[in-house]
């Protein structure tokens, strides 16, 4: 039964069209478009990034990850990408920052070896080595490098994760939104050194790194750079605060996941906060509680992780899931509200009037 769910979950979403019927399922579903994915590279010179930690080494430019999720109207279905494939970013032909894509994929797998099992992979028996390849062998529904749909524009949506994160934390809910039309854009956001590829507490650098790549970005076709969102999950909700609240910034508004910083400086702009905390990032936000739920369901990766390790129960699942689907789902209905100007939307988030189901989650 759990492998029905956990597949549903990744790939038959059944959820009627948001905003026009105006009724949420249990379950959702992707938009009309299909989904294409593509990485592009950056160097950040202003970091020498050092891959074994001794401090000899030359100076290599810090190596920075751009992923694109995109709407397309290609259905190569066949070339759909596995979760191992996210991971498949050390095809570069640049020596100097292939290291540090090797190792990125390396370190994600034994980190998920640990949540799987409490151990190292060399110790793993041989259903635990089937459990971990199930894990890295499913399927989602954005395409590789698959062509841009010519001469229309869409709404862009920047994606942080939060600290220790990988870069595919959240690509269900990436996907998810590329497939309603929006263009959304993540990264590594990681340190300079050899310790770690995860998501790194580093406000300044993500700020810069964010910039950078919205700087490459700019002159893409298809990009509304008029209507620009920002999504955060834990610490990226702070960075996300930071685009939201400066001067000049091209981020008209921001979905926060379980923020967990607190700030003197509030927005004026459109925020929607999902948290079991009550304060107040902006003068204009939505607050939804996320009850007594364990929330890791904040993050696809580690929803398909605990599924496939024996720490939740089928009723966890179950709750995760569903909880998953509902923030997916009112992450298109507050986006479609702010960036597209759909009035029934904005009509449904101003009088509270999403509906919340059984997901354990309430209005405040």
């Amino acid at each position: 039964m759990q492998k029905i769910i956990i597949i549903s979950f990744l790939l038959g979403f059944s959820f009627q069209s948001l905003c026009q019927e105006i009724e949420f399922k249990d379950e959702i579903k992707p938009g009309k478009f299909s989904v294409g994915f593509k990485h592009k590279y950056l160097n950040d010179f202003s970091h020498s990034y050092q891959v074994s930690n001794n401090g000899r080494e030359p100076f290599n430019p810090r190596p920075v990850m751009v992923n694109i999720w995109y709407p397309t109207e290609s259905a190569l279905i066949n070339k759909a990408s596995t979760l191992d494939k996210y991971f498949s970013f050390h095809n570069r032909k640049d020596s100097k920052s292939e290291p540090f894509f090797v190792k990125l994929k390396k370190d994600y797998i034994a980190g998920t070896a640990l949540l799987i099992a409490g151990k190292e992979q060399k110790d793993f028996t041989a259903n635990e080595t089937n459990k971990l390849a199930s894990f890295l062998s499913f399927k989602f529904i954005a395409l590789q490098e698959l062509p841009a749909i010519p001469d229309v524009k869409f709404p862009v949506i920047i994606f942080h994760q939060d600290t220790g994160a990988t870069p595919a934390e959240n690509s269900v809910m990436c996907e998810f939104l590329a497939s309603h039309g929006f263009v959304v854009i993540g990264g590594c956001f990681h340190a300079a050194t050899a310790s770690s590829r995860a998501t790194d507490a580093n406000l300044r650098r993500s700020i810069t790194d964010i910039t950078a790549m919205l700087n490459i970005l700019f002159k893409e076709q298809n990009l509304d750079w008029a209507n620009v969102g920002f999504i955060g999950n834990g610490f990226g909700c702070e960075v996300a605060h930071d685009f939201l609240t400066s001067d000049g910034t091209a981020v008209d508004a921001a979905f926060f996941m379980n923020p967990y910083f607190k700030t003197k400086q509030k927005s004026i702009k459109p925020l929607f906060v999902i948290s079991n905390e009550s304060f107040s990032w902006s003068d204009n936000q939505v607050l939804v509680n996320t009850g007594n739920n364990e929330f890791t369901c904040f993050s696809s990766s580690t929803i398909i992780t605990n599924y496939l390790s024996t720490k939740w129960t089928n009723q966890n699942m179950v709750n995760s899931i569903k909880n998953y689907h509902f923030m997916c789902g009112m992450a298109v209905v507050f986006f479609k509200a702010h960036l597209k100007k759909d009035l029934p939307c904005l009509k449904l988030l101003e009088e509270k009037k999403v509906p919340l189901g059984n997901s354990g989650m309430s209005w405040k």
